[in-house]
């Protein structure tokens, strides 16, 4: 018998009412509960990438405010990376086994506190060492949130997971195009423009990173009873199968220090040239304003690269071409999956990018905007690569691959210091293109030069994927 109560239920009977979209979504994530944590990662970086890259646009706005010079400036950059740096090594092991979802809640916090203090402390204070205090929070955060986002990431099912990491990494691109425009446009408001309130640009892009915080503090809560009410049901079923489950490493192994020093690698050819490409164009009798807008191709191109992997649009050209290559020769089983393997695209899209480099940065004598048009058309490439190898890590490492991820991690902070160090070092001796050149294109050949003996390496591990 209905009572009155049940009578007003929505029925699923045709002609009634359909479900809210809340209803479909809710439905939807109970079923594929990772689809919110890979979204919740992406909205992370999402914000990571705009405070990341609101630093640069601010820089002048600092300098002015405490008086700096260029050295002193610097320590703003080297102290949020170096803090980075440091909590990871000594938090490896926290970082290697931590559930990723509550690193990103934790980190998240981290890193919008830091930022706060950035934008507050020049309202009350003119300490430039309280402003530093801010940066060095920031960049605890920042470490953190590397490896929690990578890691949240490997929840997806295979099927998806490397348009899931592609998509995440989509989301840096983004943030670079936006955030600067987001700095512009405060300033056109009125927010941010005077020399009493201009730090109130860190306070905003703060904002969607403290939104965030309450999502992701909900899903750890629901989590956390949801893992008290299986406990019971899960250790039975571990005793009653007595399945054995392979344990992660305790130690980094030969194969993890190579796989991270191979990301570190391209990680630097990467940030080598974003982060000088500007410089670089002036230095090439470019406008300022002209030689913005290179940075902006290079990062659309960056962008793009990574929304094609997350959409899936690769792998679609390699069915499209595996599909014409049997009609012309029967196809073994093998071939689809040596094409689907991570590292030979890895490989294909190192090769692509290392010609790009060189044709960018060696002096051939031609017009100067053939050598930056190749540099813009490097970050296509290059912006696949490191998708590429996080989805490759995540297949072959098996249950360690969240320690290598935090020990890639942590090599790329320390590689990335030494880069901007030996960078700026170069630049004052040798010249900008000279130095980009050693470093930038010395980095992609050494990422080239571990890829093939960390490749046979994994394929004699235990924990390598079986075609």
């Amino acid at each position: 018998m209905l009572t009155s109560h049940d009578a007003h239920k929505p029925t699923p009977e045709k002609g009634g009412p359909r479900p809210s979209l809340s209803a479909r979504s809710r439905q939807v994530l109970r079923q594929h509960p990772w689809t919110l944590v890979v979204g919740l990662a992406c909205a992370s970086l999402l914000a990571l990438g705009l405070v990341d890259n609101a630093r640069g646009p601010m820089l002048s706005a600092i300098m002015n405010a405490y008086a700096l010079n260029h050295t002193q400036t610097s320590w703003f950059f080297f102290l949020a990376s170096g803090a980075g740096l440091i909590h990871n090594a000594v938090f490896l092991k926290f970082l290697s086994h931590a559930p990723p979802l509550r690193m990103l809640f934790l980190y998240m916090a981290i890193m919008a506190t830091g930022v706060l203090i950035l934008g507050i402390t020049p309202l009350i204070s003119s300490s430039y060492g309280i402003f530093l205090l801010g940066a060095i929070c920031m960049g605890v955060g920042f470490g953190g949130l590397g490896v929690a986002q990578n890691a949240c990431v490997q929840e997806a099912p295979d099927k998806y997971r490397a348009q899931s990491t592609a998509l995440l990494h989509a989301m840096y691109g983004l943030a670079s195009l936006s955030s600067p425009f987001l700095i512009v446009q405060l300033r056109s408001w009125g927010v941010a423009k005077d020399a009493s309130n201009w730090s109130l640009s860190f306070v905003v892009c703060a904002i969607p990173a403290l939104c965030l915080l309450p999502i992701v503090f909900r899903e750890l809560s629901l989590r956390s009873s949801q893992q008290t009410e299986s406990k019971a049901s899960s250790a039975r079923e571990s005793i009653e199968t007595m399945a054995p489950t392979p344990q992660a490493s305790a130690r980094p192994t030969r194969a993890s220090w190579s796989a991270a020093l191979l990301l570190s690698s391209m990680v630097v050819a990467e940030i080598s040239i974003s982060s000088r490409l500007v410089i670089f164009a002036e230095e090439s009798q470019w406008p300022q304003a002209t030689a913005g807008l290179w940075l902006t191709g290079f990062f659309v191109a960056l962008t793009l690269a990574r929304l094609s992997l997350a959409i899936g649009a690769w792998d679609q050209i390699a069915s499209r071409l595996r599909q014409i290559k049997r009609h012309q020769r029967s196809g073994k089983a093998e071939h689809s999956n040596e094409a689907n393997d991570p590292s030979r695209r890895l490989r294909l899209v190192l090769g692509c990018a290392l010609p790009l480099l060189l044709l960018g940065l060696v002096d051939f004598g031609w017009p100067t905007k053939w050598s930056m048009l190749a540099l813009v058309l490097f970050g296509f490439p290059i912006a696949m690569a490191y998708p590429l190898a996080i989805t490759w890590y995540a297949q072959a490492f098996g249950t360690s691959r969240q320690s290598v991820l935090s020990l890639a991690v942590t090599l790329q902070s320390a590689a990335a210091m030494m880069m901007h160090l030996l960078l700026g070092w170069g630049a004052d001796h040798y010249g900008l293109r000279q130095a980009l050149l050693v470093i930038s294109v010395g980095s992609l050949v050494l990422a080239l030069a571990l890829l093939e003996p960390l490749r046979r390496q994994l394929r004699q591990s235990p924990l390598a994927p079986r075609g």
